[in-house]
């Protein structure tokens, strides 16, 4: 199912966020919803652009549309129901990881298939399991999340503020104190460096 929702993000990965987590935190106390669930992103070299997850029976694929002034636009461009036809997987998956799509057998897959026959078996597509426990809650305006992760075991906390209006955004960050000093970041790419399919940026290496 094709589907269209701009969305201005704010997340930030880390083991501590300090003043800024013990107020998201009294925040979420209010008034929250706490879920556990597990997704399951599709990565690849190639793919600097697409955010690809299987949630809750559907695949689904994320545009990052723009970077910049702190924050970073996304558009949900697909929520695909399984099974999953032939034609989508090589006409959108394939070229959304930026791979060629190989000879396609059958007609629809899906899920297990899908994983065992198209992800497992490509060497340049990797799976990657993310166990998410998140706080979700509204404060101004904004869509609200804290959450501790398990990314294939490797544990790392992260927050995000996002709403379809990017003043909301803006505003939230002010009134949290939230600043540079938390890089505005995403899942696909986090990962990509826990698993080692980004290389670091920054070295420790001499540092006293």
């Amino acid at each position: 199912m094709c589907r269209n929702k701009l969305l201005f993000e704010y997340r930030s990965f880390g083991q501590d966020f300090g003043e800024a987590e013990e107020e998201l935190n009294q925040l979420a106390n209010k008034n929250s919803t706490e879920s556990e669930s597990y997704d399951y992103y599709i990565l690849s070299e190639a793919n600097t652009k697409y955010n690809v997850l299987i949630r809750k029976e559907k695949l689904i694929i994320k545009e990052l549309v723009s970077a910049g002034k702190k924050l970073e636009k996304w558009n949900v461009n697909w929520a695909e129901d399984f099974p999953i036809s032939k034609d989508f997987i090589e006409n959108i998956f394939f070229p959304t990881c930026g791979i060629e799509a190989p000879q396609i057998e059958k007609e629809q897959y899906d899920i297990i298939d899908f994983i065992a026959q198209i992800i497992n078996i490509d060497p340049d597509l990797k799976l990657v399991e993310v166990y998410k426990k998140k706080k979700e809650f509204i404060f101004n305006n904004c869509n609200c999340e804290i959450a501790d992760n398990l990314i294939n075991g490797a544990y790392i906390k992260t927050f995000n503020i996002e709403s379809e209006v990017i003043e909301d955004v803006y505003s939230t960050l002010t009134i949290l104190g939230i600043n540079e000093a938390f890089v505005n970041t995403n899942y696909p790419a986090v990962i990509k460096q826990i698993i080692g399919l980004e290389p670091l940026k920054e070295y420790h290496i001499g540092n006293k």
